[in-house]
């Protein structure tokens, strides 16, 4: 009886925190996401020079989040896609220093797209639990 008891919150507590993961996991990528389309909507309102201090102010507070959920990120997904989206971030900010709007937008919208990949990939089932 004790070992069954025993097995069910060992079960329990591996689901509760894969639970905890995922919440974790896409609340940092939904972060991300959201970041980049207020980033993209402040470059559509200054198509010309996007080189101004609001959208580089933008970026670096994109930039600092991204380094923090990196940190936590890491356990959850392959070093190298994590700097599939820093080398992007990175363009990005290269861009907006060239003032090119339309690189600017591509890269954004690949990383936003490594972002929505990202966690379609790591969706938490009972598929293989079972």
């Amino acid at each position: 009886m004790k070992k069954i008891v025993f097995l069910f919150i060992s079960i329990a507590i591996l689901i509760g925190f894969a639970c905890f993961d995922c919440v974790l996991f896409n609340k940092s990528l939904n972060n991300l996401t959201n970041s980049l389309k207020e980033l993209v909507q402040m470059i559509d309102e200054a198509p010309e020079n996007i080189n101004n201090t609001e959208i580089t102010e933008k970026y670096d507070t994109l930039h600092s989040q991204w380094e923090k959920s990196e940190t936590s990120l890491i356990m959850f997904i392959d070093f190298i896609q994590l700097e599939q989206i820093g080398i992007g971030l990175a363009r990005v900010e290269t861009y907006i220093e060239e003032n090119d709007v339309t690189e600017t937008k591509v890269e954004i919208n690949a990383v936003k797209h490594l972002c929505q990949k990202l966690k379609k990939r790591t969706v938490f089932n009972f598929q293989n639990i079972l």
